[in-house]
Protein backbone atom coordinates (compact mmCIF):
# COMPACT_ATOMS: atom_id res chain seq x y z
CA UNK A 1 0.00 0.00 0.00
CA UNK A 2 1.10 3.16 -1.24
CA UNK A 3 1.06 6.25 1.46
CA UNK A 4 -1.12 9.22 0.58
CA UNK A 5 0.67 12.07 0.43
CA UNK A 6 -1.20 14.74 -0.81
CA UNK A 7 -5.05 15.12 -0.86
CA UNK A 8 -8.30 14.29 0.08
CA UNK A 9 -9.69 10.41 1.26
CA UNK A 10 -13.37 9.78 1.48
CA UNK A 11 -14.04 6.25 3.92
CA UNK A 12 -17.65 5.10 2.64
CA UNK A 13 -19.75 1.88 2.71
CA UNK A 14 -22.82 0.86 0.30
CA UNK A 15 -24.50 0.10 3.38
CA UNK A 16 -24.32 3.75 5.31
CA UNK A 17 -27.49 5.05 4.35
CA UNK A 18 -25.52 8.60 5.29
CA UNK A 19 -22.47 7.60 2.62
CA UNK A 20 -25.17 7.33 0.18
CA UNK A 21 -26.65 10.31 1.01
CA UNK A 22 -23.23 12.17 0.45
CA UNK A 23 -22.38 10.28 -2.77
CA UNK A 24 -22.85 13.50 -4.53
CA UNK A 25 -20.78 15.06 -2.74
CA UNK A 26 -18.13 13.16 -3.43
CA UNK A 27 -18.53 13.61 -6.82
CA UNK A 28 -18.74 17.25 -6.81
CA UNK A 29 -15.27 17.08 -4.94
CA UNK A 30 -13.52 14.62 -7.36
CA UNK A 31 -14.69 17.54 -10.01
CA UNK A 32 -13.38 20.54 -7.68
CA UNK A 33 -10.38 19.34 -6.03
CA UNK A 34 -7.51 17.38 -7.15
CA UNK A 35 -6.42 14.50 -5.38
CA UNK A 36 -9.14 12.46 -4.10
CA UNK A 37 -9.56 8.87 -3.38
CA UNK A 38 -12.64 6.75 -2.14
CA UNK A 39 -12.06 3.41 -0.53
CA UNK A 40 -15.33 1.49 -0.19
CA UNK A 41 -15.39 -1.13 2.70
CA UNK A 42 -18.21 -3.46 1.35
CA UNK A 43 -18.83 -2.96 -1.89
CA UNK A 44 -16.63 -1.78 -5.01
CA UNK A 45 -18.88 -1.01 -7.05
CA UNK A 46 -19.53 2.15 -5.28
CA UNK A 47 -19.50 4.68 -5.90
CA UNK A 48 -20.67 4.11 -9.08
CA UNK A 49 -18.59 4.82 -11.80
CA UNK A 50 -16.70 6.47 -9.45
CA UNK A 51 -12.70 6.78 -11.14
CA UNK A 52 -10.69 6.74 -7.93
CA UNK A 53 -13.11 4.19 -5.62
CA UNK A 54 -10.56 1.88 -4.34
CA UNK A 55 -11.77 -1.79 -3.14
CA UNK A 56 -11.14 -1.52 0.65
CA UNK A 57 -13.03 -4.64 1.72
CA UNK A 58 -10.24 -6.05 3.64
CA UNK A 59 -10.19 -3.14 5.37
CA UNK A 60 -6.22 -2.91 4.95
CA UNK A 61 -6.56 1.02 4.10
CA UNK A 62 -9.16 1.86 6.80
CA UNK A 63 -7.15 -0.13 9.53
CA UNK A 64 -4.23 2.24 8.57
CA UNK A 65 -6.21 5.10 8.54
CA UNK A 66 -7.51 4.36 11.77
CA UNK A 67 -11.05 4.76 10.83
CA UNK A 68 -13.91 3.78 13.09
CA UNK A 69 -16.58 5.56 11.58
CA UNK A 70 -17.69 5.84 7.76
CA UNK A 71 -18.07 8.04 5.96
CA UNK A 72 -14.94 9.76 7.33
CA UNK A 73 -12.97 12.31 5.10
CA UNK A 74 -8.94 13.43 5.81
CA UNK A 75 -7.09 15.66 4.35
CA UNK A 76 -3.09 15.16 4.04
CA UNK A 77 -0.76 17.48 3.17
CA UNK A 78 3.23 16.52 2.82
CA UNK A 79 2.44 13.29 3.17
CA UNK A 80 0.91 14.07 6.70
CA UNK A 81 -2.92 14.49 8.19
CA UNK A 82 -4.04 17.89 7.99
CA UNK A 83 -7.23 17.24 9.19
CA UNK A 84 -10.29 14.64 9.23
CA UNK A 85 -14.21 15.13 9.85
CA UNK A 86 -15.99 11.58 11.07
CA UNK A 87 -19.60 11.61 10.05
CA UNK A 88 -21.25 13.86 7.92
CA UNK A 89 -21.61 17.69 8.44
CA UNK A 90 -21.95 20.10 5.28
CA UNK A 91 -20.16 22.97 7.41
CA UNK A 92 -17.16 20.68 8.62
CA UNK A 93 -16.66 19.26 5.53
CA UNK A 94 -16.77 22.57 3.36
CA UNK A 95 -14.28 24.07 5.97
CA UNK A 96 -11.96 20.65 5.17
CA UNK A 97 -12.40 20.99 1.56
CA UNK A 98 -13.17 24.20 0.90
CA UNK A 99 -15.76 23.51 -1.76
Amino acid sequence: MEPITEGLVAVVQKACPTCQLVEPVLRTLADSVKGIIVYTQDDPSFPNDFVTAVDDTELVHSFSLNIEVVPTLVQFKEGAEVGRVVGWNRKEWEQLTGV
